[in-house]
């Protein structure tokens, strides 16, 4: 009995106003990082470091609250938060926000004697005719507008905006664009032409240019084997291939890509040192099941054959069919970049494409952020375009908030290229909150009250970011928006004026609002069905 866990119980309008203030405890705090003129939150490790961050999902998961109810709510918020993060990698505040608010105001109407359940049901209605409304209203992004969607996400910061815009021009449509930690204080894109492979020069021994310390190869052909290779002989063929093709007056090289136990390695350096045999090897990249994804990948794009580990295939018996063969191979101390035939081998690159974009777009939905990653990482390398932005700083607590800034704006702009722009400030969701209409003569009253509830909580992101911006008259502001005969107009709280959104490119990416709105929606449904609770006791 020992074991066992003592359980409180609360009900009805005691655990939802419990749960309420944990909501509005997160909230606020992830609150006032919303929009142009909001502010970072500097937070505590468990190791004692100090980090800073404007990220909503980022200050949301380092909230840990002591009074159960109040960590269920902070708990439900998050959930909400981190579904946004998982499909389209920004707008975790706006989620946050949102919950908020719809809950706050849907609680209300609950206390007045409303029917949950309509309730919900009006939410939802209303939930699904904002979306619709809004997916009209969008508009397909344009490479002139890169820069706006990436400067937004990136804080205003115009600098990251015009490297992050950039590094998605320079990947192109197939191409991916990632981050990575840079070298010194600067920021800047490194970029590549051709198929990356995570691996450089193995030893000196397979260095061509020994004034750069590069292996420079034309014309190679590719043997690529997932199998560790600890028996010289099951090369051999690869020796005796190039010495026919000598005597046949070719000049050829094969280059193996995969892993050699070292006594095969030292008879690959002798016969280059000695024989001047041009076999040369690159270490396999990545590990695991990542490493045998990756070596299919290099095998299909240069038309070989994968040799995998649990294959019994004899090399020798298969020859020489199976080996792939590129233009050019260029591989210095850190990184290899294959130049592929595209033109011969286009259409199987496409296909497998297509297969990984499906499997991308089934783990958009799923928590797996990080298969979702590589996906995008395999993509890139078969695409043979890859941006990396390297990312910068003077400190390390200066470069993880910028970190956080980047992959904010570079998913911003992903989201924004894949479904098309709203405007931007809360604008698109205030609109939209007046554009709808419910006859209420054909519904239940608890459900109108229901859809009112959410129309209402949409116009918060805007009031939110104007209260953030410390604009006094914002009631008086927001009259004039509402006044305006321009549905575009809105108030940019940089320059304090009011203005175009479209043309001063105050944007969002449509994926990022709709994303935000539904998981804002679905968790305030759990909060507005529940009638009780069961938390474990807490010992002092």
């Amino acid at each position: 009995m020992n074991d066992l866990l003592v359980k409180e119980l609360s009900s009805s309008a005691e655990c939802r106003q419990g749960v309420l203030e944990g909501v509005n405890q997160l909230a606020d705090k992830v609150s006032c990082t919303m929009g142009a003129q909001g502010r970072n939150i500097l937070y505590e490790t468990k190791f004692g470091k100090a980090k800073s961050t404007k990220d909503g999902v980022t200050v949301a998961k380092e909230i840990f609250l002591e009074k159960p109810l109040h960590s269920l709510g902070a708990e439900l918020i998050k959930e909400a938060a981190e579904k946004t993060v998982n499909e389209c990698g920004d707008s975790t505040t706006n989620t946050v926000v949102l919950s908020r608010e719809i809950m706050k105001l849907a609680n209300d109407a609950i206390n007045k004697g409303c029917h949950p359940i309509q309730l919900k049901r009006g939410i939802e209605s209303a939930t699904k005719d904002i979306i619709d409304l809004l997916a009209k209203k969008r508009v397909r992004l344009k490479k002139k507008d890169y820069f706006n969607v990436a400067n937004i996400s990136a804080n205003n910061d115009k600098v990251l905006g015009k490297i992050i815009s950039d590094a998605f021009k320079k990947a192109g449509k197939n191409g991916v664009v990632l981050h990575d930690k840079s070298h010194d204080e600067t920021t800047h894109i490194k970029t590549w032409e051709g198929m990356l492979i995570d691996r450089g020069v193995a030893n000196r021994d397979m260095v061509t240019n020994p004034s750069l310390g590069t292996m420079e190869i034309e014309n190679p052909y590719v043997f690529v084997c997932d199998k560790p290779i600890d028996d010289h002989n099951e090369i051999m063929f690869l020796f005796e291939f190039l010495h026919k093709q000598k005597q046949q007056g070719k000049d050829e090289s094969v280059v193996i890509i995969g892993e050699l136990d070292k006594k095969v390695e030292a008879i690959i350096s002798y016969n280059r040192r000695k024989n001047n045999t041009k076999v040369f090897y690159l270490k396999a990249p990545s590990f695991a099941s990542k490493r045998t994804d990756l070596m299919e990948d290099i095998a299909l794009a240069t038309g070989g054959t994968l040799m995998r580990k649990d294959s019994t295939d004899n090399y020798a018996a298969l020859g020489v069919g199976i080996l792939g063969q590129c233009k050019k191979i260029f591989s210095n101390e850190t990184e290899t970049i294959l130049d592929i035939d595209k033109e011969k081998y286009q259409e199987k690159i496409d296909n497998k494409i297509k297969e990984l974009e499906s499997l991308k777009s089934k783990a958009s939905s799923t928590r797996h952020k990080m298969q979702k990653k590589f996906l995008e990482e395999r993509i890139g390398k078969l695409s043979c375009s890859v941006a990396t932005i390297m990312v910068g700083a003077n400190s390390e607590i200066e470069l993880d908030e910028k970190i956080d800034r980047v992959d904010d704006s570079v998913n911003a702009l992903r989201s924004a290229i894949e479904e098309g722009i709203v405007l931007g400030g809360g604008l698109a969701l205030y609109n939209a909150s007046y554009d709808l209409y419910r006859d209420s003569c054909k519904y239940h009253n608890d459900f109108i009250k229901g859809y009112c509830v959410l129309q209402e909580a949409i116009r918060k992101p805007l009031r939110q970011i104007l209260q953030n911006a410390g604009v006094e008259s914002a009631d008086e502001t927001e009259e004039k928006i509402f006044d305006s005969d321009n549905e575009n107009t809105g108030y940019n709280v940089s320059t304090f004026e009011y203005c175009d959104f479209y043309k001063e490119g105050i944007i969002d990416p449509h994926k990022a609002i709709r994303c935000a709105l539904q998981n804002a929606s679905s968790v305030a449904s759990t909060f507005l069905l529940t009638d009780g609770t069961i938390t474990i006791k807490r010992e002092q």
